[in-house]
C-alpha cells in the first residue's frame, strides 16, 4: 500500500516534461537600401533605392531620406513602385567622416528603416619624402609625408616595404607610429654593407600608390646614439681619437659606429686609456682611417 501511495505521489507532483523548443523565423529587415555602402569619386552621381518589406505595410509615400542627419528635399525623389523610393544625389563632395556619410530612409514617423554609408573620395598619391635613420646600426625608422590629399576623406592604410637590394625578399615592417602619424621601426634582423631598398605602399577603397624607391646603406644612416664629440683631433701613432661624455656612471660601454666624409669605421675601445679620460668625464675612443678616402 505504501509503495502504491509513492508512486501515485510521483505520478500526482512530478511537473510534465519541457515541450521542444519553437523554431522562430527570424525578423525581416524593414527595408533594403541599394547599392549597399558604395564608394564613389568625388564629383560622382548617385541613384539610391529603398524598398519596404510587405510586412510592413508602407508606402513609397510614406518614406524620406537623410544623409547625415539632414533631410534631403522632397524634389530629389522618385516612386519607382508602390514600397519603392529613390533619391538622386548629385556631385557629391568628399566623405565628412572617413567612416562614411550616413544616408538613411525613414518612416514617415521618424523611425529608421534602413541605412547605407556612402565612401566618397579620391584614390591614394604616392607617399613622398622617405627619409631614415638608425640608432647604432641595430634598427631602423623611417618617416614619410602623404600625397597632397591624404587622408582628407577616406582611410589611408600605408605599409613600409623593404628589401635587400640584390637579394632577398620584400620585407614589411610591422611597428608604426612610433616616430609619428607616419612612421613604422625595424628593430632588428638588418644587414649591414648591403643597400636596402625601401618604399611605402599607400591604399584606400580606391586605389593603390606606390612611392619612389628609396636605396640606402645602414651605415649612411647611423647615429652615434645621440651624444656630442667633445674631443676631436688627438693624434698619436697615426691614430685620430674622438671622444663624447659618459652615458652611465659605469666604467663599461659597448662599441660604436662613426660615419662621415665617405668613410665608416669601426671604435675600439682602449681600457688603458679610459680611466685618465674618465676622471674628466670623458670616454676616449680611437679610430684609425685614412683620411684620402
Amino acid at each position: 500500500m505504501q509503495i502504491h501511495q509513492k508512486i501515485l505521489r510521483n505520478f500526482i507532483f512530478s511537473p510534465p516534461p519541457s515541450p521542444p523548443p519553437l523554431l522562430v523565423s527570424p525578423a525581416a529587415d524593414p527595408a533594403v537600401i541599394s547599392p549597399q555602402d558604395p564608394t564613389l569619386l568625388i564629383g560622382s552621381s548617385l541613384v539610391a533605392t529603398c524598398t519596404v518589406s510587405p510586412d510592413f505595410h508602407l508606402k513609397a509615400q510614406d518614406l524620406y531620406w537623410t544623409l547625415n542627419g539632414r533631410r534631403l528635399p522632397a524634389a530629389s525623389y522618385v516612386a519607382l513602385g508602390p514600397t519603392t523610393l529613390s533619391v538622386a544625389l548629385a556631385r557629391l563632395n568628399g566623405s565628412k567622416q572617413q567612416s562614411g556619410d550616413n544616408l538613411v530612409c525613414h518612416s514617415r514617423d521618424g523611425g529608421i528603416l534602413a541605412g547605407s554609408c556612402l565612401y566618397v573620395g579620391l584614390p591614394p598619391e604616392k607617399p613622398v619624402n622617405i627619409t631614415c635613420w638608425s640608432k647604432n646600426m641595430k634598427d631602423l625608422t623611417c618617416k614619410w609625408a602623404p600625397g597632397t590629399e591624404g587622408e582628407t576623406f577616406l582611410h589611408t592604410n600605408y605599409t613600409l616595404k623593404y628589401k635587400l637590394r640584390w637579394y632577398g625578399r620584400d620585407n614589411t615592417c610591422q611597428e608604426y607610429h612610433t616616430a609619428g602619424p607616419y612612421s613604422c621601426h625595424i628593430p632588428k634582423d638588418l644587414a649591414l654593407f648591403t643597400p636596402y631598398e625601401i618604399w611605402v605602399e599607400a591604399s584606400n577603397r580606391l586605389g593603390v600608390a606606390v612611392s619612389d624607391v628609396v636605396m640606402l646603406d645602414i651605415l649612411d644612416v647611423g647615429e652615434l646614439g645621440g651624444r656630442d664629440v667633445t674631443a676631436v683631433g688627438f693624434t698619436q701613432w697615426g691614430q685620430n681619437c674622438l671622444g663624447w661624455p659618459s652615458p652611465t656612471s659605469s666604467c663599461w660601454t659597448s662599441s660604436m659606429w662613426v660615419s662621415g666624409r665617405g668613410w665608416d669605421v669601426t671604435t675600439v675601445r682602449l681600457a688603458s686609456w679610459r680611466w685618465w679620460w674618465w676622471r674628466r668625464g670623458i670616454e676616449q675612443w680611437v679610430t684609425q682611417w685614412d683620411v684620402g678616402c
